[in-house]
């Protein structure tokens, strides 16, 4: 009896010490997985308040990189296109719509390398083969309009039908698609 009594006692002394101990681990392990779930949504907000501001970022940049093309574009073609009537000597008009080309043009290179860190590096390339390849060699020959050797004319008009080309307007499509694909805007 007295074994019974002794096994008894030291069993309900184990079972006491094995619920307070498992109670113990219990509350230290909901205390450290709160402390872990509260520093996972400070995290998973940083995060959202940084990618929401990069995102609207990106959203000015490229509203402001697409303004610049439509400008550089309408330049270009204003410039390549008919004379207006006026007070004006067309070579005058031509010179100071070519000028107007340029500034365009300058204004959307720079704007664009001061903020390529936050477009994809497949974005900047095309938009840089646009740019070079397409807009610039538009506007190229521009600082010869003065040239006695050059004719403004030879070059206006082959600019003006650059980029109205099918090759130009697909590249620009393309850019447009990748411009909506980054802003997550639906076609």
């Amino acid at each position: 009896m007295e074994i019974i009594s002794t096994l008894v006692r030291d069993g309900g002394i184990a079972a006491l010490i094995y619920f307070l101990g498992r109670l113990l681990i219990q509350r230290t392990f909901d205390r450290d997985l709160a402390d872990f779930k509260a520093n996972l949504e400070m995290i998973a907000q940083e995060h959202q308040i940084s990618f929401a501001s990069i995102y609207s970022k990106r959203a000015e940049i490229l509203a402001e990189v697409y303004r610049g093309l439509v400008e550089t574009e309408e330049a270009i073609k204003l410039a390549a296109g008919p004379e207006l009537i006026g007070e004006k000597k067309i070579e005058d008009l031509k010179v100071e719509r070519v000028q107007t080309a340029i500034m365009a043009y300058s204004a959307l290179r720079d704007h664009f390398r001061m903020n390529r860190l936050y477009l994809p590096i497949e974005m900047c390339e095309t938009l840089e083969h646009l740019m070079n390849d397409h807009l610039w060699a538009a506007i190229a020959t521009a600082t010869m309009i003065d040239s006695p050797q050059v004719n403004m004319w030879d070059w206006l008009i082959p600019a003006g039908k650059l980029v109205r080309s099918e090759k130009y307007q697909g590249i620009k499509l393309q850019i447009e698609s990748q411009f909506r694909e980054l802003l997550r805007v639906k076609n």
